[in-house]
């Protein structure tokens, strides 16, 4: 990574990664966190007319899934709901 950064003109590179925890209280946090950030990327490849659609097919599809994981067939999850996201903080100057 720092190559390809010097390479594209950049000097004095700092790098270090950590990790970021979100933890969401109950399963619709989660989708509408989902629907607001990590999907926008999926839904580009939809037209625009769509995306309603679209979300409301995976907040289904992943409830549906959870469901399924469960021998009752009722949603049960332990909360709060935990996710680990890996990150790299840049910092540089433009030779």
């Amino acid at each position: 990574m720092h190559e390809m950064i010097s390479q594209a003109g950049f000097k004095n590179i700092q790098m270090e990664s950590g990790r970021r925890w979100n933890e969401f209280q109950n399963i619709e946090e989660y989708l509408t966190y989902r629907e607001s950030n990590i999907w926008l990327f999926f839904l580009a490849y939809f037209p625009k007319k769509y995306h309603q659609q679209v979300i409301k097919k995976l907040k289904k599809l992943i409830k549906g899934n959870i469901k399924a994981k469960s021998k009752s067939g009722e949603l049960k999850i332990n909360y709060p709901i935990r996710e680990k996201w890996p990150l790299l903080f840049i910092q540089a100057e433009k030779k």
